[in-house]
């Protein structure tokens, strides 16, 4: 499962542009670059959705090992970490992103297989003692038939007719 969406890769990734720039980034850097918006009048500090916004990119960032996030009552920041260089050089959020559906699609293709393989089985099993009945009959006239052939090759040679 993916837990960021399409519209998430720009922010994400210019966020691990700015960390590995500036060190440390906090909900304020976010607002001032205009990823998070601040309806007009409201303090920054003050809003909760900048906030939780900030939290919910925090999640992925974390979730990834991209960043080391710091959250406490009274801070909550991004700091960059070993990982962060090598992630933005990998392709980042979008590489990711890509790569993450896939898996996906893959997944659900290997549900879908593991659906018809089931449906497939049970098919199977519930034919089974039919075709077991088939195979018997059939081994039967076949030793019948065998026996009906060997007294046939029997018969002129155990009793051989006079016929000169």
């Amino acid at each position: 499962m993916i837990d960021f969406t399409k519209e998430d890769i720009e922010p994400l990734d210019w966020m691990v542009n700015e960390v590995i720039i500036r060190y440390a980034l906090t909900p304020d850097d976010l607002v001032e670059a205009g990823i998070i918006k601040v309806p007009d009048g409201l303090e920054i500090d003050v809003t909760y959705n900048t906030v939780t916004e900030f939290k919910r990119y925090l999640y992925v960032l974390n979730k990834y090992n991209v960043c080391d996030c710091i959250s406490s009552m009274d801070m909550i920041n991004v700091r960059v970490n070993e990982y962060t260089p090598q992630f933005k050089t990998l392709g980042g959020f979008k590489k990711l992103y890509a790569d993450l559906k896939k898996q996906e699609k893959r997944e659900k293709l290997e549900l879908r297989k593991t659906k018809v393989d089931l449906n497939l089985a049970e098919k199977m099993l519930e034919e089974y003692p039919k075709t077991k009945w088939f195979a018997r009959i059939g081994f039967f006239i076949g030793i019948g038939l065998a026996i009906l052939e060997l007294i046939k090759l029997l018969i002129p040679i155990l009793f051989p007719s006079d016929k000169t």
